[in-house]
Parts: C-alpha cells; structure tokens; sequence
C-alpha cells in the first residue's frame, strides 16, 4: 500500500512538471516527459528509501539509489515507448484530443507500475 501512495505522490509530481512544461512552456511532449519521470525518479526514491522500504540509515544508500536509477530508467523507457506509440500510432486525438497525451500518460505509468513494484522490492531495497 505505501508504494502505491508513493507511486501517487510520484505521478502528481509527474503530471504537474508534465503539464507546465508542456502547457505553459511549449516544451515537446517527449522531451517534457523524460524531464517529469527524472523530477519524480528523484521524489519516489526519497519517500521509497524512507517510508516505504524504511531504509532510513544505511550505508548502502549511494547502491540503492544507483539502483532505483537503473529501474527507473528501466521504467522511464517503458514510459516513453508506451506514450510514443498511443500518441503516434493510435486514434487516441479522435476520443481525447488535446488531453491525448494525458491518456497516453496515463496508460504508460500503469504500464511501468508492477514491474517498478518487483525490482524495487527484489533488487533496490533487498
């Protein structure tokens, strides 16, 4: 239940840095992506380090992170593949015009969640 509240808390920051990027600033839906999942990365490592997996003081931590990284990135590639073909290549636009990328957003975070849940539990904080 806490890596979910994290992984709430992480899509927040995911969506929020998303959408000023992309909405405000006119940033390319791509590039704004791969800028939200890092922000998040960071914030989902902090509350999973401390509360989730409660590693408060370890002196693995600079291996923990390094990682929670790689899954990440692992993750962020899962992210981004996922978003890039319900943008590109599906009729997505037709049922959610200019909040396509939301739904594609959507979809790709729920795409990634289980297995960010697995290697975390089995590799990052084991």
């Amino acid at each position: 239940m806490k890596f979910a509240i994290v992984g709430l808390l992480g899509a927040f920051v995911d969506y929020s840095i998303y959408t000023i990027l992309t909405r405000l600033a006119s940033v390319d839906y791509l590039l704004a992506r791969a800028v939200s999942v890092m922000l998040a990365i960071f914030n989902n490592f902090v509350w999973n380090k401390n509360w989730t997996f409660e590693r408060r003081q370890s002196e693995k931590t600079a291996t923990e992170y390094f990682r929670f990284l790689m899954v990440s990135l692992l993750s962020m590639g899962v992210n981004l593949a996922v978003m890039f073909v319900i943008i590109e290549y599906t009729p997505a636009e037709i049922l959610f015009g200019s909040y396509e990328d939301v739904f594609a957003m959507s979809v790709s975070i729920l795409a990634a969640f289980f297995l960010n849940f697995y290697l975390n539990k089995r590799w990052t904080f084991s």
